[in-house]
């Protein structure tokens, strides 16, 4: 645990104290706060007043059992998004299993536990729990970037006041060197150039001082000389608007050349100035925006590294079958494509799963092999139809039995502050949906690539004839024979 990471609580429940003994020895090396329960009762107590990473819940306890307790835990608004886990020394056979997930388990571990296995599910939610606060700790720092924008906002319309004043200025230019020295006070650089010509015809004390010229060097200059990314045929295009009143002003970014060659990023408000009488001219104001450049940077690197452990997480929770992808790039090479692309619609799923099934039956997939598949891809579907109002499927398939389908589609993606919970948690919708759409896919396909942003979201479902056994299952195996 690192430590600017905030401790875990985890509740263990259980009415038999030598096996709340042998749940904390075994957590105890991950360095959380361990939380004691001996029942259900005392656990819902806790639960009313802290708040907990994870349960680990023994099912067979007097009175109020597992499934009841776990029942009441998910009815409350507070308590009902903490992974449950449960332990039992019963026997698992399907109905009961089915039970347990259906009261709201995200796990079932059987007595006797591997150690090791317990204490790496049990890291992975306090990993996605710590990374949830650190969201939240995300969620602030853009509250205060809110705030600063508002400033920024209230500056902007403090400028808009400074534009009016300056186009009063511009009136005659006897007037605007009569405030010249109302200009050099002002932190932003004034510039005024000739409508034909384009040579500058007043520059203000920041303007020429900001860029590292003298007066005299930059009035025998225009704006092409120190701005280069746009030729003079372009540049007179984009002031053709303001010259025909189309447009009452123009903000834009670019960037000037410093004297020593420097780019400084800038923001420009220009707008055109005709007097009475007299030829137009054009009033820019620009604004160095270096240091919002820099903070806008900082942003997108610190939400970059928040989506790679991200990434790192939701694959570790779903042991490895979900892959949060963060270009194009990161999704899986197509394969053969089979049959044309498919417009979806609340009518047209029914072609997709025929596609999908004809498919299947000719590289010998097994009947709950593809049945698993049509679900995830329904599931995928209508999350396409109902979220982004439709996309388009394609199927392809691979000589080695592998189907392959993508579901694209341009709507507005999965905000990264929702993305856990979007896909590992069941129940849970922004839609007012069911919400067990991701949650379905990985319980019946091998793999589920995402893609989400937005310009919309991609999400490639792969599925090979013949199931392979689960990550942790083949690493617990290899522990056990290195072991033995």
């Amino acid at each position: 645990m690192l430590p600017t990471e905030r401790k875990a609580n985890i509740l263990l429940v259980d009415d038999r104290p030598e096996n709340l003994l042998a749940l904390e020895a075994i957590l105890e090396p991950l360095g959380q706060n361990l939380v004691r329960a001996s029942s259900g009762v005392e656990a819902l107590r806790r639960l009313l007043t802290d708040d907990f990473a994870l349960i680990l819940l023994d099912v067979q306890m007097p009175g109020m059992d597992g499934f009841e307790t776990a029942t009441l835990i998910k009815e409350r608004e507070k308590t009902r998004h903490i992974p449950i886990i449960f332990i039992t020394a019963i026997e698992q056979d399907e109905w009961y299993v089915f039970h347990g997930y259906a009261t709201g388990a995200v796990d079932y571990l059987r007595k006797p536990f591997e150690p090791d296995i317990l204490q790496s599910k049990v890291r992975v939610f306090v990993e996605l729990f710590q990374k949830t606060d650190q969201i939240k700790e995300q969620a602030e720092q853009l509250r205060r970037s809110e705030q600063r924008e508002a400033e920024r906002q209230h500056q902007e319309r403090e400028r808009e006041q400074e534009h009016r004043h300056l186009q009063e200025l511009a009136e005659r230019e006897m007037q605007l060197r009569q405030f010249k020295s109302t200009l050099d006070a002002t932190l932003d650089a004034v510039f005024i150039f000739d409508a034909q010509s384009l040579r500058f015809s007043y520059l203000n004390h920041g303007a020429f001082s900001r860029l590292g010229y003298t007066e005299s060097e930059m009035l025998s200059m225009m704006p092409l000389d120190i701005q280069s990314d746009r030729d003079e045929a372009g540049f007179r295009a984009m002031l053709q608007p303001l010259r025909e009143g189309l447009l009452p002003s123009l903000i834009f970014e670019t960037q000037h050349r410093h004297q020593d060659g420097t780019l400084i990023p800038v923001e420009v408000f220009l707008q055109f100035i005709a007097p009475p009488g007299e030829a137009g001219r054009f009033v820019a104001i620009v604004r160095d925006i270096t240091e919002r450049k820099r903070a806008e940077q900082a942003l997108k690197e610190s939400q970059d590294r928040e989506r790679s452990v991200l990434r790192n997480v939701l694959a570790s929770v779903t042991e490895g079958r979900l892959f949060l992808c963060n270009t194009p790039a990161d999704l899986p090479a197509p394969l053969v494509s089979i049959g044309e692309p498919i417009l979806l619609s609340a009518s047209s799923l029914r072609l997709l799963r025929r596609r999908i099934q004809e498919v299947a039956l000719t590289h010998g997939f097994a009947q709950d092999r593809w049945c698993d598949l049509v679900t995830s891809v329904s599931e995928a579907a209508m999350n396409t139809v109902v979220h982004a109002r439709g996309g388009e499927a394609r199927v392809h398939a691979g000589a080695g039995g592998t189907i392959q389908v993508w579901i694209q589609d341009q709507g507005a993606g999965i905000a990264l502050e929702n993305l856990h919970r979007a896909t590992v948690e069941r129940g849970y919708s922004s839609a007012g949906t069911l919400g067990h759409g991701f949650w379905m896919m990985l319980q019946t396909c091998d793999r589920v690539y995402l893609l989400t942003g937005q310009d919309g979201t991609t999400v490639v479902l792969e599925q090979a004839c013949e199931a392979s056994e689960p990550r942790w299952l083949t690493e617990a195996r290899w522990t056990k024979v290195g072991t033995a």
